[in-house]
């Protein structure tokens, strides 16, 4: 495999490295391995995760895995990105469950530098390292930084997944050692009064503006439209149009149809982007190739509920025509035609932009998982092959699993992704 080739298959994840490197001498992709070892290379980390565990199998490969252990815990000293913090973290453990003393050591001082953007990443695999000796020092240490910053809280979420990771002990052991450490007893302070924030919370919630406006009558919706002259939070407006009563509904899709002003007529139009547009969508189709750039949008996201001959011609002339916009290739879910795969592949092939790619990819598999009869193999294999979201990638393996036509190569590649419920669905075909 070439250099550059190995460097973009394990940057996005690949199982394909995995092998190259358990097949092959490592030592001419130094670089690239190396690479991942600094770096969360995951095109979403906040979706997708640690890739730590895939990164530590490839290290484990080579007949150098110390020169690695000794690169990650330098870098985790000095990384400040959070995603990168987040996955050193991860890698070092495994280095240090493998012996490796300078990961252990760098991950307590990394803990108690606590200079990410976010506070205390990190902890959870402390805890996962050291078992309670791991959760008494974080949250000891937790609690002495919050005694100095009143303004943090926390939301328990580390204690309760400590409890689950080390049994319903975790509470006598705190309470007792809480007697010795002011630290842990500020801890489990914050917790209480974040449970009691939680319960007033709760009390509250079905007073909150979200909880009111989404259960509005049409009319009162209208009178939101309009004393706001269209200014609402687009996710309310989604909520309200899922929610809402059919006649509700068909009142705000006719409104929709009378209304001239653009501001207006976007929050009309996004009331539609998860509930189906129940009246004739002849104008909807026309709003669609709209100059406003909004209107147009949120008026493509609306018809993809729709299944007529008119959206599907406003799919094709708009794939034709070469843009970027992946919601062109969504109203294909429901109006999928014969060889519209190959003008699928065609728009996947266009996208120069890493982002224009990962959208259309992930709006192809959206088409193929709703149309079982289309041919999808040369498509999906440019999206295994491309795209760095092992989200979309786990479509589209999963697609060609199903229908048994992935090739074996890329089964066994499957078997040693990034992505673990990749490496499920592989070894489930076998």
């Amino acid at each position: 495999m070439e250099v550059s080739d190995f460097r973009r298959a394990i940057i996005n994840g690949l199982g394909r490295a995995v092998l190259w490197v358990r097949d092959h001498p490592w030592e001419p992709h130094t670089d690239a391995i190396q690479h991942v070892c600094l770096h969360n290379t995951a095109y979403d980390a906040q979706c997708e995760g640690s890739r730590a565990q895939y990164v530590y199998e490839i290290v484990r490969l080579t007949n150098n895995p110390a020169r690695f252990a000794e690169i990650a815990a330098k870098a985790l000293i000095e990384a400040r990105e959070y995603w990168d913090i987040y996955q050193l973290f991860h890698l070092n453990r495994l280095f240090a469950q493998a012996g490796h003393a300078g990961a252990r050591d760098a991950l307590y001082d990394k803990f108690k530098q606590n200079d990410g953007v976010e506070h205390f990443v990190g902890a959870d695999e402390l805890i996962e390292l050291d078992g309670f000796n791991g959760l008494l020092f974080v949250l000891d240490r937790i609690g002495g930084w919050a005694e100095m910053h009143p303004d943090y809280w926390e939301d328990g979420s580390l204690l309760r997944a400590a409890q689950e990771r080390l049994g319903p002990e975790v509470t006598s052991t705190l309470q007792k050692a809480a007697e010795a450490k002011p630290g842990i007893r500020r801890y489990l302070k914050l917790v209480e009064e974040a449970a009691q924030r939680k319960e007033s919370q709760r009390y509250q919630k079905s007073s909150s503006d979200f909880h009111k406006l989404v259960s509005f009558t049409y009319s009162e919706m209208r009178d939101k439209i309009l004393s706001a002259h269209g200014d609402i939070p687009l996710g309310w407006l989604h909520s309200w149009g899922k929610r809402a009563s059919e006649d509700s509904i068909r009142f705000a899709a006719a409104a929709l149809l009378d209304e001239p002003d653009e501001k207006m007529l976007l929050a009309y139009l996004r009331i539609f982007n998860l509930r189906a547009f129940p009246l004739k969508h002849e104008r909807l189709i026309e709003l669609a190739t709209s100059q406003n750039s909004d209107v147009a949008t949120a008026s493509r996201r609306a018809l993809r509920h729709v299944q007529s001959d008119l959206v599907r011609k406003l799919a094709l002339d708009l794939i034709r025509a070469g843009g970027t916009d992946s919601d062109a290739i969504r109203l294909l879910v429901k109006n999928y035609g014969a060889d519209d795969h190959i003008l699928i592949e065609s728009a996947l092939d266009r996208q120069a932009n890493e982002n224009d790619f990962h959208w259309t990819a992930h709006r192809a598999v959206d088409v193929f998982r709703a149309n079982p009869q289309a041919p999808a193999l040369a498509p999906l294999l440019k999206i295994y092959e491309k795209c760095r979201c092992s989200l979309c990638r786990n479509g589209a393996v999963k697609i060609m699993v199903e229908r048994r036509i992935i090739p074996p190569p890329i089964l066994e590649e499957c078997l040693h992704d990034s992505n673990e419920d990749i490496r499920q669905i592989a070894s489930s075909a076998g």
